[in-house]
């Protein structure tokens, strides 16, 4: 998946909660809908992230950049390391609030 997918998908999963929630079409318990606000708030995160490590790619090719990855304890492979392994958490965390309200609200997988 490339990034623009990973961001459109992370943005459209973020607007379906938070329009089943304006629009009142579902009735959602208080602690679904605290769950699906935190959902909300994971993926702005995971978009900031993609976009933060999109700028880090572009910046490490900078003379500043360059100089700063050669006196850093870390290397670029592992600050992209760290970068995927947060996204991988914040898409394995939004699977679950989805299959949660699936479940619960919904009457899948019973």
């Amino acid at each position: 998946m490339n990034t623009p997918t990973a961001i459109a998908t992370i943005i459209a999963l973020a607007l379906i909660g938070l329009s089943l929630l304006i629009t009142g079409r579902v009735e959602l318990s208080k602690g679904l809908e605290t769950t699906l606000a935190s959902a909300i708030a994971f993926s702005i995160w995971g978009v900031a992230l993609v976009v933060a490590y999109k700028v880090l790619e572009i910046w490490w090719r900078t003379r500043l950049g360059k100089w700063l990855l050669k006196i850093s304890p870390f290397s670029e492979v592992t600050i992209k390391g760290l970068a995927v392994l947060a996204l991988i958490i914040i898409a394995f965390y939004l699977i679950a609030v989805i299959a949660v309200f699936l479940h619960d609200e919904l009457g899948f997988f019973r």
